[in-house]
């Protein structure tokens, strides 16, 4: 990638941004009282245009971040800078009072646009994963500019006076202006329409956290002036070293600021926001007991620890929960965030001298620190809810509703919690990309699961008014980091109409990954699967239900192949002109020649042979005939349940022998035997056997005692079937985890089943394909000329166009710039 479209010089800018912004303001701050006075300004005055600042820091946060989300981040991001720059100038030629409050209006602007729609930006171009280490960054440049900016605005000025630091801050403001106004940065999403801010403050995540901000944050400038006095009057500690202890938390903070980001990443930024607040509490108390300067310098480390434990991960929380709610108003959120923060800057020093005063230094920690305390159980008990577009906010009422009986995931325990975090979760067969073809129907908003009565009265979920069992928020929410979805069509739909249907799905969850790139990563690998998860995105992969969908072409087969298919079930419940179905009488005992070519091509191609819904004759033969392991995507054991979908414990031990896995199906029928037979008997649904989330851990139970933990995973077929009671969305999946831990599973075994051992899978099909590819190649070269197939695309939109005006034309091919016609093969 270009070094002006890279990410991380998006950071460097950001983080000179933020520099610049801090350097500026810890110059003005000095020399403000003394200019002030000069130009004939009150004590008074003086408060009023120190208070400027937050003014328009508060009004100005929320509205410059919701037009960031609209317009983009760079224009506003310039702007800010510009309007830095003029600031800085305005203290530097400043002959009035008003001229000096037009300049303190202007920076406080210019401060929240910075810190704003830079944080937004860095939002856009980095998951939650790694959010935490670029905002550790940017917070250690900001640190440092703490440090040096009186330092650097001292020196200036006695070297050409007093507008020398100012012309030189916006000198740099002015280098930031120019750097972004030829930086580009990578297209960020136009997924979601950007969203209000009364939708973002119903998050009670996000509202929870912008509480713990403007707690933090009157914490923090509630002890700069307290601790001052207190040191200088109380204790007689000379200002130089007062100003020392300062510069030593200075130091520890810019120093840690960065680690404590990495930390967020691995170990989660809530957790770590949540040690930072109780850190907070313990070392407030500890900085009331200092009676000496030596006993002052580690309380002060302390406090500086766990402010920096606080700030980073909190702005990196922010973010996190913003992209689980399914909102991708980064502006507004972080708006949110330095409007609480600049709240906390403005009430914390009028409310920490008014309690020293009453109090004194160590009653007013024991009394300030549970005010933290309460801040950390608040954060720590809400869950995301997503709310796109409510009409009404009352956002305290929000988080303790949330806090008392809001939508939860499954209790399970804290290992079963961590092992399911730090898995790659993955399912291979979800319907929910029908939804994706509907015009109203959003997969980042939050729906509710199908209504049960109805699923059960049809034996199918396909169509229940846009209810499903799996949605992004809820993805987040049940841990399901890669899913495969479904393209899928009743093999009763063939020929021509068949690839039409496929393509439009194909593009659905093609459009899906290319309109969230933060969100949604397309992975057609096993290594591109562990990357999106690195970054915090949930990995769309795409599995074909049904050979009929091939139109009996291979050519179709070779460019579902480069669209990204990579697995096909080689039938659905009828059978194809090549093979056989379990939900049909035999018709070509097993494969024919053409369904073993089949075969072959996908060794060749990497895509995975899926032997669901298929006969057991059409079963042996892809074992036999296939180079490569096989998959059942989804599919449970016949042993428990009779259906003939589900495999027999001998096909069981057969696929995992050549190295294949059977991924557990959660269909009712398929889990519990008494169900498959009230139905085969046509009982009234209202008199059928319930079937609980439990039949899931038993399937899962058997197969690896005939096969082994290394050959089992999950495959869900959420939004294809009716499920079990006690698994009615992706939310309860946790509730595996903890259930096979329960029974004695490795965490190990457990993170296998979850998604490691078909993560495997796909590397070794993987490698069949580049070996088998290899050996073409050679074949080729010992021949003389090579003779490979012309490469075919689909032209972007001929899917919804007629694309087969003829039967037996199939795809529409490129070579050059001439389009072609190629007949069927």
């Amino acid at each position: 990638m270009p070094l002006r479209h890279s990410r991380a010089v998006a950071v460097v800018l950001v983080t000179f941004a933020a520099f610049t912004d801090i350097v500026a303001y810890s110059i003005a701050v000095p020399v403000l009282p003394h200019l002030s006075r000069q130009l004939g300004a009150s004590p008074t005055m003086i408060g009023l245009l120190f208070a400027s600042f937050g003014v328009t820091l508060l009004t100005v946060s929320m509205p410059m971040g919701a037009v960031s989300d609209r317009i983009g981040r760079r224009p506003p991001m310039i702007g800010g800078l510009v309007a830095l720059a003029a600031a800085t100038l305005l203290f530097a030629f400043a002959d009035s009072l008003s001229w000096l409050f037009a300049a303190r209006l202007v920076q406080g602007a210019a401060d929240a646009v910075t810190w704003v729609v830079g944080f937004a930006l860095l939002a856009d171009l980095y998951g939650p994963s790694e959010r935490g280490r670029v905002t550790g960054i940017v917070m250690s440049g900001a640190s440092f500019a703490f440090m040096v900016g009186p330092s650097i605005g001292g020196w200036l000025y006695q070297i050409g006076g007093m507008r020398l630091p100012f012309l030189t801050v916006a000198a740099f403001a002015v280098v930031a202006t120019v750097a972004f106004i030829v930086y580009e940065p990578p297209p960020r999403r136009e997924a979601h329409e950007p969203v209000p801010l009364v939708a973002v403050l119903q998050v009670p995540t996000i509202a929870a956290c912008a509480v713990a901000v403007v707690i933090v944050s009157a914490t923090m400038s509630m002890l700069e002036p307290v601790l001052a006095i207190f040191l200088g009057t109380t204790l007689a500690i000379s200002p130089a070293r007062i100003g020392l202890l300062f510069g030593i938390a200075a130091v520890v903070s810019t120093t840690l600021h960065p680690i404590f980001g990495r930390l967020a990443d691995q170990w989660g930024a809530r957790r770590l926001t949540l040690v930072g607040l109780a850190a907070s509490a313990v070392t407030l108390v500890l900085l009331g007991q200092t009676r000496s300067y030596t006993s002052a310098i580690p309380f002060f480390v302390l406090q500086a620890v766990a402010g920096g434990l606080v700030i980073t991960p909190s702005l990196a929380y922010m973010g996190e929960a913003t992209s689980e709610a399914g909102i991708g108003s980064f502006g507004v959120s972080y708006g949110l965030y330095n409007f609480a923060w600049g709240a906390g800057l403005l009430g914390g020093p009028a409310l920490g001298g008014f309690l020293f005063e009453r109090m004194g230094l160590s009653r007013l920690a024991l009394a300030w620190a549970p005010v933290l305390v309460v801040a950390a159980v608040l954060l720590g008990r809400v869950k995301s809810v997503a709310m796109p577009r409510p009409r009404s906010i009352v956002p305290l009422f929000t988080i303790i509703a949330a806090v008392s009986v809001g939508a939860q995931p499954p209790t399970v325990s804290a290992r079963a919690a961590r092992v399911h975090k730090q898995a790659i979760v993955l399912d291979t067969h979800i319907d929910t990309t029908q939804f994706l073809l509907r015009d109203n129907w959003d997969f980042f908003a939050r729906h509710d699961p199908p209504i049960r009565g109805a699923a059960a009265s049809t034996g199918s979920t396909r169509s229940n008014d846009g209810n499903s069992h799996v949605d992004f928020p809820r993805m987040r929410e049940g841990g399901l980091d890669a899913a495969f979805f479904s393209i899928y069509m009743p093999g009763t739909v063939t020929g021509p109409e068949a690839v039409r249907r496929s393509l439009l799905m194909i593009d659905a969850v093609h459009r899906l990954a290319e309109r969230h790139p933060n969100e949604v990563a397309l992975a057609t690998t096993a290594a591109e699967v562990r990357a999106a998860a690195k970054a915090g995105k949930v990995a769309a992969l795409m599995g074909m239900e049904g050979g009929h969908m091939i139109d009996d072409n291979l050519s179709v087969l070779r460019d579902y192949a480069r669209l990204g298919v990579r697995y096909l079930t080689l039938t659905h419940s009828v059978n194809t002109n090549w093979a056989d179905s379990s939900g049909d009488k035999p018709a070509h005992d097993g494969l024919t020649d053409f369904g073993k070519d089949v075969v072959r091509e996908l060794n060749r191609l990497g895509v995975m042979v899926d032997i669901s819904h298929v006969a057991d004759k059409t079963f042996w033969d892809a074992l036999e005939i296939s180079r490569a392991p096989l998959v059942a995507s989804h599919s449970s054991c016949r042993a428990i349940s009779g259906h003939p979908r589900n495999m027999t414990d001998d096909m069981i031990k057969a696929l995992a022998a050549k190295g294949g896995v059977i991924q557990i199906n959660y269909s009712t029928s398929f889990l519990s035997n008494e169900l498959y037979e009230a139905m085969q008997k046509n009982v009234p649904p209202a008199e059928r056997p319930s079937v609980s989330w439990e039949k899931i851990v038993e399937h899962i139970d058997h197969a690896v005692k005939l096969a082994g933990p290394t050959h089992v995973g999950l495959g869900s077929d959420f939004d294809g079937t009716t499920v079990p009671v006690g698994m009615d969305d992706v939310t309860q999946l946790p509730k595996i985890t903890e259930a096979l831990l329960a029974k004695g599973y490795s965490e190990q075994d457990v993170t296998n089943i979850l998604g490691g051992n078909l993560l495997r899978l796909m590397e070794r099909v993987e490698q069949v394909a580049r070996d088998s590819r290899a050996e073409m190649a050679g074949e080729a070269g010992r021949a003389g000329a090579a003779i490979l197939p012309t490469p075919f695309l689909i032209i972007p939109g001929l899917a919804r166009q007629n694309l087969y005006p003829t039967p037996n034309v199939t795809l529409c091919a490129l070579s050059g710039v001439s389009a072609e016609i190629r007949e069927k093969r």
